[in-house]
């Protein structure tokens, strides 16, 4: 009999070992994965107020970019993207885009449109919708053009100073505005440290591709050159 507790009693020992220890492990790799998620999101990333307007701080011009993440409701009808002249209601958009899902003959498109005057223009441009409801879209709009497909720009970009995003939306974790062009070649001095990322975007043109060039002065990279080389 007492032999009989004792082993039950050390049966229960390292069951309790055993399990602080997949306790320990299971933490141990939820915390890698949380460190790889933070890691993975992007800067100034957090959970926005729907429907989503806000007003930019500098003028709109060619180099600059607004970056929109966010995911789509399970069934979605259809979200819209504003670049307003004014925060009234019938501010002239100078850029509208409209992603439709359920919309008759526009089911299934990604819209461009402008809006002057009070009125839409009827040279309307349509393309397949890249969009898939409940999954996560990523818009980047450029000044000259975007990453779904090119547009013809009809009004100057001038005087935009409010951007507003709305419809069958359950998140938008993301907006970013700025940016600008710098020189081709381009090198920078930047400290870079444990912990520190560097974000880079680009518009490769041609056989043409960007290179990271690393310069240890000391036991860190301390020089980043990225520059453009043709392919053979």
């Amino acid at each position: 009999m007492a032999n009989s507790l004792k082993s039950s009693g050390l049966w229960v020992l390292l069951l309790v070992v055993a399990s602080a220890f997949a306790a320990e492990s299971a933490e141990s790799t939820d915390k890698k994965e949380s460190k790889e998620k933070n890691y993975k999101k992007y800067i100034a990333e957090q959970d926005y107020r729907l429907p989503f307007k806000t007003r930019v701080s500098e003028p709109f011009t060619v180099g600059q970019t607004i970056h929109a993440v966010g995911t789509l409701s399970e069934k979605p009808t259809r979200v819209d993207f504003n670049f307003h002249k004014g925060a009234a209601k019938d501010a002239d958009l100078p850029l509208h885009f409209s992603i439709r899902f359920d919309e008759g003959i526009f089911s299934g498109k990604f819209v461009y449109n402008t809006f002057k005057d009070g009125n839409w223009s009827d040279r309307e441009q349509r393309i397949s919708n890249p969009f898939k409801a409940g999954q996560e879209f990523d818009l980047r709009v450029f000044a000259n053009r975007i990453e779904v497909g090119t547009f013809e720009q009809r009004q100057p970009l001038d005087g935009i100073d409010h951007v507003s995003i709305r419809g069958d939306l359950t998140k938008l974790r993301l907006f970013h505005y700025g940016g600008r062009i710098f020189p081709n070649p381009y090198m920078a001095v930047a400290e870079l440290k444990p912990g520190k990322r560097l974000d880079v975007s680009a518009l490769p043109t041609g056989k043409h591709f960007l290179k990271l060039v690393r310069e240890f002065a000391t036991e860190r990279a301390n020089s980043l050159q990225p520059a453009s080389s043709s392919k053979p």
